[in-house]
C-alpha cells in the first residue's frame, strides 16, 4: 500500500491532482494506494499522528505556513517520507532541498510531468522498502532501515526495536508468535534468532563473548547460554563470508 498525501490551499490545483495522481497510480501500484487531501499545513500535521505517508505532495505558497516551513517539520518527524513541491513559482527551487525534497514541479501538474516523477518516486520507495521493514505503534508506522536496526525484542506481548542512535519502538500488541513477527527480518541474512526472545542484526554485532554481545556502538547485550550459542556460528559465518 502506498500513502500520498496532498496539501494544497487551491481547491482547483487540489482536484486537478488527486484526477492525475488517481489515474496514475491504478496502474502503477498494484498494492493499492490512498490519497488524502489537505486544505491547511495544520491539517496535514495533524494527521501525521496516527500516520505516516510514503509520499507528500506540497504546495509552497500557502497562508501561515509556506511549504518549505511545512516540509522542514514533516522531516522532523519523518526522515524517509518523499516530498515533492508544487508551485507556479520557480523561487524555492533552492530552498526546497534543505528539506532533502525529492522533486521541486512547476504548476499545472498535467499528467506529462507528473508521471516520470512519480516514476522514479515509486522506485525509490521500492528499493527503500526491500531494505527495511514497516513497524506499526499505537500512534504511527515507522519505517526502520535494516541499517539501523540493532535488534528486536520480545517484550510483554510486544516487540521492542532498539535502533542503533539509541532510540526505541514498541509494536502493538503481538497476535501472532515472536518468530512469525520477525519473518521479514530474517529473511534477511543479516538478523537472526537468538533464543525465544531476541532477533539480532549480525552486521552490527562487533563482539561475542561468553555473557553477551557487544554491538558497534559500544552498547551491550546480555544474552542466555542458549541466545548465545544460536547466535555465535551464524556471527562468525556472516563476516567470514562477507
Amino acid at each position: 500500500m502506498i500513502n500520498i498525501s496532498i496539501c494544497d490551499d487551491d481547491p482547483a490545483s487540489r482536484e486537478l491532482l488527486r484526477r492525475e495522481l488517481s489515474d496514475y497510480m491504478r496502474g502503477a501500484s498494484p498494492e493499492g494506494f490512498t490519497l488524502c487531501e489537505r486544505s491547511s499545513p495544520d491539517e496535514l500535521l495533524s494527521s501525521l499522528d496516527t500516520a505516516l505517508s510514503d509520499i507528500y505532495i506540497l504546495d509552497i505558497l500557502m497562508p501561515r505556513m509556506n511549504g518549505i516551513e511545512l516540509g522542514r517539520t514533516i522531516r522532523r518527524r519523518d526522515p524517509d517520507g518523499v516530498i515533492i513541491y508544487l508551485t507556479s513559482s520557480p523561487e524555492y527551487a533552492l530552498s526546497s532541498y534543505e528539506v532533502e525534497a525529492f522533486y521541486y514541479l512547476l504548476k499545472p501538474a498535467d499528467a506529462g510531468r507528473l508521471r516520470p516523477v512519480m516514476d522514479r518516486a515509486l522506485e525509490h520507495i521500492g528499493h527503500r522498502r526491500h531494505d527495511g521493514t514497516v513497524v506499526k505503534t499505537r500512534s504511527s508506522e515507522v519505517f526502520v532501515p535494516f541499517s539501523e536496526l540493532l535488534y528486536a525484542e520480545l517484550d510483554s506481548r510486544a516487540v521492542r526495536y532498539r535502533m542503533a542512535n539509541g532510540a526505541e519502538l514498541r509494536s502493538t500488541t503481538l497476535r501472532e508468535p515472536f518468530r512469525d513477527a520477525c519473518a521479514e527480518l530474517t529473511r534477511d541474512r543479516r538478523f537472526v534468532l537468538c533464543g525465544t526472545s531476541w532477533c539480532v542484526n549480525l552486521s552490527l554485532v562487533s563482539a561475542v563473548g561468553s555473557g553477551g554481545i557487544t554491538f558497534r556502538n559500544g552498547l551491550k547485550l546480555n544474552l542466555s547460554k542458549r541466545a548465545l550459542a544460536d547466535i555465535h556460528t551464524p556471527w562468525l559465518d556472516y563476516w567470514l563470508e562477507d
